[in-house]
């Protein structure tokens, strides 16, 4: 009973993910589905924020997925607004979400890489009072950017820069 229920769980979160891809012939435009999940990232609700986030950051582990969320016509604001709440819970939901879609695919990374939320998490970086587990998640976020070659680390210090060679 427990393997036919474990192996029933699993497919329907398969399931579940595969609701919110583009369609293969969108020209990666999201659907309503995914648009409605990220426009309550932003809601005033502190429990709907929290849930939203969540979702957002398990949704974001489909690169098919990740490619809809940037072409979301709300994604910068939103996702400036979340970067400066002071809330680890949010913090760390936000930066999972980010982590994601950097290590998704290079087209979509360069697109988070070339706005002020990049310019954000750096600083955050610089600061020293961030938990563990959000330091961690800006520090993969960091490594996907550096593994698509966007980023490059100076040396002698932590802080990075932007590789706008190519």
């Amino acid at each position: 009973i427990v393997r036919r229920t474990s192996k029933q769980w699993y497919q329907r979160r398969v399931r579940v993910r595969e609701r919110y891809r583009p369609a293969k012939d969108s020209n990666d435009t999201p659907p309503d589905r995914l648009k409605a999940v990220f426009v309550f990232c932003g809601d005033e609700s502190y429990h709907i924020r929290i849930a939203a986030l969540g979702a957002m950051a398990y949704l974001t582990s489909d690169a098919e997925v990740c490619k809809g969320v940037v072409n979301i016509g709300s994604f910068l604001e939103v996702v400036k607004e979340l970067i400066c709440v002071e809330d680890p819970g949010l913090r760390h939901r936000l930066f999972v979400m980010l982590q994601n879609l950097i290590a998704s695919d290079k087209a979509v990374a360069e697109k988070i890489i070339n706005t002020e939320i990049f310019e954000c998490l750096l600083a955050l970086m610089q600061t020293s009072n961030q938990a563990p587990a959000l330091m961690n998640a800006l520090q993969n976020c960091m490594k996907a950017a550096k593994h698509w070659g966007l980023i490059q680390k100076n040396p002698g210090d932590m802080v990075y820069a932007v590789d706008n060679s190519s």
